[in-house]
Formats: structure tokens, sequence, C-alpha cells
């Protein structure tokens, strides 16, 4: 049969055969004939038309627990589409042909060969969920979700929370605590709390039941120690019901001290080391008070403060996390005692045994710590940063600073063996812990000299070996002006100089 040119079919000069809006129809053999006087030629070409896949039967399923459960998906396109199965957000497909995990089963619908069922056999709850069925060919990918629903009675399973915890703030009211239900089921399950064998409306501020889709919550803010103890929820559809016994337990403040230890004693400050107390308590210690006086001093009149744990300190030897503290602004050569309370969200445990310590007598500063990096980021200055543990019991008045440039050799390890002359400044506190050494030469060793004053004395000096960056060093301002002036200069010389000129010419 010819083609008649028309919207769709279009023969170019060339003899080209164009066709527009193509669609699977328009797929199959075609034959070119050429004709003139001295005779006739023709040629055939097969036109074959891809189609990307397309998902054109998927249902969901639902059934009750036991029963068989089948999805079938078929595919359209050209050619025909691979398709697969495989449960949603997992990246492993189901075999075909051959077992898979959780007795399912995948095969081609018996005489179609772009169908594929997924077969699940005696549906059980692992069964419940989305499963997807890809469809690919050359023109593309497919792909759409089927969900298989498996109606049970609902199920407490061992992951259920069956204990909670709370704590009287007060005599007569307790923290709020939510007590939570949330079985297995389908269809979701009507649930109802109940209390020695009755129904817990809600009754604030004891009772407040509310929740979500599938889950019952019932919020319990004890009024007494009688609202401790044992509380019922039962969950119950078309298939069945369940109950989850819970039990509601009163938790306390810490009731041991924490272990208490000294580390370290300055003439101002003394360090402890903190470790929760060794008992069986459902509250976790959050943090420690530590309390201290002169040792004549009343604990009435004791000085405290609050420090938290950080899941960052090391662990002693028992396996407990180990905090250590500072107390700070003592006197120099005082006697002190010291105590402590450990924390949890009940409140404050038992006091310590105190321990007494002397403060040692005021002295020079600690010698300070740089917290600078060894390498500047910056080719002709080096931002020095520090720290001092301690200021020896009397403020400190000043800080030298020193630094000069260092040659090494090429020896292992590398030696110094030349250098130029020492700079020195005096940076003077309070506020000062940081010092900008300027005027360096790029991609340069320094060697640097730190020591902190009191009235006492001067610390032990502090000694860093440091890098500046490679650069070019920026000309100095006092430089960059003298240049500037003396181009004013100069153009202020030839400005007169022409204007002479000029009357000459008048």
């Amino acid at each position: 049969m010819g083609i008649t040119p028309n919207d769709r079919y279009q023969v170019l000069a060339g003899g080209d055969l164009r066709i527009r809006g193509l669609t699977a129809a328009d797929g199959g053999l075609y034959r070119c004939v050429a004709r003139n006087m001295a005779g006739e030629l023709s040629k055939s070409a097969e036109l074959i038309v891809l189609e990307p896949p397309r998902i054109i039967e998927l249902q969901n399923r639902t059934v009750d627990i036991g029963e068989d459960a089948l999805l079938v998906c078929e595919a359209t396109g050209n050619p025909t589409p691979t398709i697969k199965w495989r449960k949603i957000n997992e990246y492993k497909f189901y075999n075909t042909g051959s077992p898979n995990p959780d007795d399912i089963e995948v095969y081609m619908m018996e005489g179609r060969d772009n169908a594929l069922a997924l077969r699940v056999r005696s549906a059980q709850r692992v069964h419940l969920s989305n499963y997807t069925c890809f469809a690919e060919n050359k023109a593309g990918i497919d792909e759409k979700n089927a969900k298989i629903e498996v109606r049970f009675q609902p199920y407490f399973g061992p992951q259920a929370i069956r204990v909670f915890y709370t704590w009287m703030i007060t005599e007569n009211r307790g923290a709020p605590v939510n007590l939570t239900c949330f079985p297995e089921a389908f269809p979701h399950p009507a649930m109802t709390w109940r209390r020695h064998g009755a129904p817990v409306a809600d009754m604030e501020p004891l009772y407040k039941v509310y929740g979500t889709y599938g889950t019952s919550n019932l919020r319990v803010t004890p009024q007494s120690v009688n609202d401790f103890g044992l509380y019922m929820c039962e969950a119950a559809n078309d298939k069945g019901s369940s109950s989850l016994e819970v039990t509601l337990m009163r938790a306390y403040s810490p009731r041991q001290a924490p272990i208490l230890s000294i580390n370290q004693i300055y003439p101002d400050a003394i360090d402890l080391a903190m470790a929760p107390p060794v008992e069986d308590n459902v509250l976790n210690v959050t943090g420690y008070r530590v309390y201290w006086k002169r040792q004549n001093d009343q604990w009435e009149s004791a000085r405290s403060a609050t420090f938290m744990i950080d899941q960052q300190d090391p662990l002693d030897r028992n396996g407990f996390r180990l905090t250590r503290v500072r107390v700070e602004g003592l006197e120099p050569g005082t006697p002190y005692e010291f105590a402590g309370t450990a924390l949890n969200s009940a409140g404050e445990g038992t006091r310590s045994t105190a321990i007494s310590r002397r403060t040692s007598e005021a002295s020079a500063p600690q010698p300070a710590e740089v917290k600078s990096r060894m390498d500047s980021q910056y080719p002709d200055k080096y931002l020095l940063r520090w720290v001092v543990t301690s200021n020896g019991g009397s403020p400190i008045n000043k800080y030298m600073i020193r630094w000069r440039k260092i040659n090494f050799s090429n020896t292992i390890p590398p030696e110094i063996v030349g250098h130029t002359p020492w700079q020195t400044v005096s940076v003077e506190p309070p506020g000062n812990d940081e010092y900008k050494v300027d005027d360096l030469e790029p991609q340069s060793d320094y060697e640097l000299e730190m020591v902190a004053y009191n009235r006492i004395g001067g610390s032990a000096p502090t000694r860093i070996q440091f890098k500046t960056a490679y650069g070019t060093k920026p000309p100095r301002p006092d430089r960059v002006g003298a240049a500037v002036g003396q181009s004013c200069n100069q153009v202020l010389l030839a400005s007169v100089a022409l204007l002479s000129t000029a009357r000459l010419w008048l």
C-alpha cells in the first residue's frame, strides 16, 4: 500500500520519509521505490518504534493472617520490558522462579510474558508492607507500589515498654510521665486504659488520655505515692484483642554521695574529680554540685557550683564517667573543706563526706598554655593566643613576649643553626589573652617565648616554634605614606615648573 503525503507523512527532496507524531502503529516494514525512464529500483527498511514501559495493572491486596496474597504487575512497552519486584526501601530484588526470604514467590503469569506475579504464602505480620514493581527496557523505566495489608489482632511484642518512671517533686505533686501503648495491629485498634480494673478517663491534673493514629498515651501526673503501680492498656479490632500491663515506678534523687577526689592544688584553685555513686538507680546522674568553705566556717555559709556531665568525659577503671571540675576564687595558703552531691532529673542527692585541703602558698603564675596553631595562616604575622591555668594566687600584672627568626640545619633531626636578635614586647592584663606578632617574613620559622608575671615573680617560660605562611609581605604603612608623599612632592614640583614655563610664553 502506497503512502500518500499528508500532515503526518512527508517525502523530502532527497527521498527521505519524515513521519510526524510517531506512534507504535507506525512500526513495521517500509519499501522505497525509485523510478525513471531507465527502470525501477526498490529497497526495504524496518522501523522499530521504542515505547517506554508503562505499568498498567497493579492493585493493593488485603488478606487475613494465614491467607495467601497475590500481587500482579503487568507492563507494556517495546521491546517487552523486564519486570522485577522488591520490598520497598530494600535494595535487593526478589529472585524469579527460585525461593526468596519470608515465603515469597515471584513468577511469570502463565501465557503472559508481560506480567510478573508476587505471591505470599500464609501471610504474617512481617508481610504487611509496600512492594515496588519495576519495568525496564531500552526506552526507559516505570515503577509503582502496591501494598499487602494483613489483618490481625493487636499484638504487643517484646519491644513494648512495660516499665515507666517518674518522681515526686513535692509531697502532693509529681513530674508528669507519658505511658505509651503502641500495639502492632491491622486494622488499627481502639484502645482503653484501665487502673484497678476501671477505665481511665481524662481527670486532670492526674490523668490525660490522648493519642495519634494507632497510638494511645496516658499522661500521669502523680498527686500522691498512691498513683504509682500497675496500669493496663487494652487494644481491640475486628480480629481480636490484647492487653499490655505496664508499671509506673517511683524514681528518686541519688541516694548515695558521689565519689570525690583531689587532683591538683593551686594557690587560688583546686581541681577535683567526680564519679557517680555506685547504686542501682533508674535515673542517670546528669551532673554534680560542689560545696566548699573555709575550714572553720559553717556549712550554711558554703559556696557552691554546679557542673554537668559531658559525654566526652573519660571513663575510670570501673567504667564510670569521670568528670573533672575546678573550684576557683580561693585564697592562697588557706585550709578548705570540699563536699559534693550528685544530681539527676529527680533532684539532688546526699552530700559526700567532706575532704579537707589547704591551698598552696602564693607563688609565681603557672606557665601560659598556648592555644594557637603552630602554622600561621598569614605570611607576615602570627596571632598568639594563650590561657594561664593559675595566677599563683596573685593577679597577673604583665606578660613578656619575645620572638626571633631562626634557621634550621638539613640534618635529622634538624637543629637551630642561626637566628636574628630577639624582639620583645610587654602585654598588660586584664582581658589580654592574645597578641598579634607582626612584621614577620613569609614562609619563615620563628621561635617565641612568653613569661607571665605577678607580684611574686615570673612563671617558667613557655616556648613554641611557629612558621609563617607562603605569600608576599605587604609594605609597611609608614613606607607607603613616605612613597605617597614623595609622589605628591614630585607632582607639585612638576606643576610649578609647568606654570613657570607657561608664563615665559605669555
